[in-house]
This record gives C-alpha cells, structure tokens and sequence, in this order.
C-alpha cells in the first residue's frame, strides 16, 4: 500500500513540495555561488591586470630612467651603439627576490629638434605577463655642476732618487660621478734638468697620473707641473711623483666630482716672471661653469697672499708651502675659483712678499687650468603610446 493513501495524501503533497523548495534553495545557492565565484575570478583577474599594468608602466620608466645613466657615460651621445634598437630585454628586480617584468629598448631616434643641446628620442616597452606599457622620451644635456671631493698636498726635500708620496683620500659618500683627480708639482732644480718622471711610476693608486703640461723658468731653475687621473677609485690612495734626483718640490692633489671625461681641461694659461714682479695671469674658459685651479713656485721661501676671489685649501693642509730655504729652496702654492659663469676671462693672481735675507729678485712660474663640466643627460619629457 502507498504511503501517501487517504487521509495521508495531504501530508504527502506537502512533503513533495517542501522536497521541491529545498531543491529549487539548492539550485538557487549554487547559481549564486558560482555567480560569487566567477565575479570574484572576474574582479581578481581585474586587480591582477591592474597591478600588472602599473608594474609595466614601472617598468617602463625605469628603462626611460637608465638609458639616461648610460647617456651620461662618455661619449655621452643619443646613440644605438650604447642601447641597441631593439635591445634585449632586462630583468626589473624585486625587493624580495627573483624579477617581476622586463623593459626593452625598441627604438633610438633623432628628436626634433635635434639640437643644440643634444636631444634624442628612446622607446621603451615595459612587460609584465601579457601586459604591456610603451613609453616615448626625449633626452637632453645640460652641463653638471663640478663639485670640490677633498684636497691634500706632500714634499720632496732630498736630492736622492725617492719618490714624492702622499695620501689623498676620496669619501665614498661624497665621492659623486665624472670624478678626477688633479695633481700639482711646484719643483726646484738644483742647476740641472731635473722633471716629473712621467710614465708607471708616476701613479694615484693603481692608476698612472697623465701629464697635462706645465710651465719652465726660463732662467731660474723652477718649473711648475700638472698630472691627472680619471675617475679615480673611492678611498684612500697614494700619490706618487717620481722626480728626477737633485730636486725639491711640493705637491698638491685635489679631487672633483662632475668633470667630463673625454676633454677635463677646458683652458690652460702659464706665466713666468721675476720678483718683485707678482704672478699674474688670466685663463680664458670656454664652457659656461667650468672651474680653474692654479699652481705657482717661487724660488725662495717667501710668503704667498692669493689673489681675490680664489679659494687655498687649508684641510687637511695648507696649500701655501716651502721646501729648503734661501736661493735652494721652492716656495709652492694653488688655488681654485668656483663655477665661472658665463665663460671668457678669469684673473689669477697672487703677491709674494718678504723672505729675508734673500732679496726679492728671484723667479717664478705660474698655471691656472680651467675644468670642464661633464655633459649631464636627463628626461626632458616623456608620454605614453
């Protein structure tokens, strides 16, 4: 016999449709989770493109970003020999570890216009998974502005075949870029030919000092010379000046940041003269900023005022002083002058007075050389294609 017979049959009819409620409920919640879920998918998918396409962007801009680095290292040109076109694809780190995107170089181009100062326009794709963002910008120059590291000095008073040796130390947390080094050596022969060893022993650190030229007496016996480095390395280095046996000089380093490197002297000028006559000359600069330091050897030990406008180092030592004395001895000093702006002439100068009882009769060389500010490359604007 059914169940649902007689008077059971409304209870039985209830029971079908309370059966059938729960199974429409079920089918209603199940459409709505996978509804949830699905919107859920939809919306994460959505942040996750999101994300990808700021972190392309990211990407992007920091390809902008680099390729004004490597702009900004000689031979400083907007040029497809430094960033390729198409370049390969560089991994963008993460903080955390492992990469998240590349950005690829796709096309260097001449802007317009092209210059002066020297522009070109660098394309750069940024991808993160299937997204991608590609940037247009245009670069351009400006001059850096040079700026003072650290300054020290050393002496050579023998007439044996040692070396002039000095520390000269450049801080890493003020060290900047488009560094060098520049060494004066105010020197006094004894009656011969006594120089500057130029070559392997002739050095700052591991690097050799390059001659830049220099200035003779023509009858005294005092000769002022100009050494450099490029880039030097951070730290603490050894100057050394190998000079000829039977002399005596003073040295002098001083390191810049923001000099460029394919042409540092921008202008030289010498001079020489006899006291009381003082030293006096004028370097014509040709860059806009360029900064010039002198050199001067007197021969006697006589005191040295320095002309108005010019800075002496004093830390860690006085740029100002003598090695020997009377008619053997070489009085050396240097100076500097900041940023020249705009370009063209710049007076040097310095008095020499009393060094008794050596009469002020004796001669002197002087130097000045002009350094040029390294070309510096930046982001003149960008947008997005």
């Amino acid at each position: 016999m059914s169940a649902c017979h007689g008077g059971h049959s409304l209870m039985c009819q209830r029971g079908v449709a309370g059966l059938m409620a729960m199974l429409f409920l079920l089918v209603v919640v199940g459409f709505s989770a996978v509804t949830l879920l699905n919107m859920s998918s939809s919306d994460l998918h959505d942040t996750t493109a999101q994300n990808d396409g700021v972190a392309a962007l990211f990407a992007a801009e920091t390809g902008i970003e680099r390729a004004s680095r490597l702009y900004s290292i000689p031979p400083y040109p907007c040029d497809v020999t430094l960033l390729p076109a198409p370049a390969p694809a560089v991994p963008m780190p993460v903080t955390a570890g492992g990469t998240r995107g590349t950005f690829q170089s796709t096309a260097v181009i001449p802007a317009v216009p092209p210059g002066p100062p020297l522009r070109c326009r660098l394309q750069v794709i940024g991808r993160v998974g299937n997204t991608t963002r590609t940037i247009q910008a245009d670069l351009t120059t400006a001059l850096s502005d040079i700026a003072l590291i650290s300054t020290s000095r050393g002496t050579k008073n023998n007439t044996n075949a040692a070396p002039m040796t000095w520390n000269h130390n450049i801080p890493a947390a003020t060290a900047g870029v488009n560094r060098i080094v520049l060494v004066a050596v105010s020197l006094r022969r004894s009656g011969g030919t006594e120089a500057v060893v130029i070559g392997p022993q002739t050095t700052y650190g591991s690097l050799q000092l390059i001659s830049v030229g220099g200035v003779d007496h023509p009858t005294d016996g005092v000769r002022v010379e100009w050494l450099l480095a490029l880039n030097p390395p951070t730290g603490n280095s050894q100057v050394r000046v190998q000079i000829s046996p039977g002399a005596r000089a003073t040295g002098r380093s001083i390191a810049f940041s923001g000099v460029d490197q394919v042409t540092p002297i921008d202008a030289v000028a010498t001079a020489s003269g006899n006291l009381p006559a003082n030293p006096v000359l004028a370097v014509t600069t040709v860059t806009d900023k360029a900064w010039v330091v002198d050199s001067l050897a007197v021969r006697l030990g006589a005191t040295t005022v320095v002309g108005a406008g010019q800075i002496v180092p004093v830390v860690p030592n006085d740029w100002r002083f003598t090695v020997g004395a009377g008619n053997t001895g070489v009085r050396g000093a240097g100076s500097y002058k900041t940023a020249q702006s705009p370009a063209g002439s710049v007076s040097m100068a310095w008095t020499v007075t009393g060094a008794p009882p050596v009469p002020l009769t004796k001669g002197w060389v002087y130097s000045a050389l002009a350094l040029r500010p390294a070309p510096r490359v930046y982001v003149l604007n960008w947008n997005e294609m």
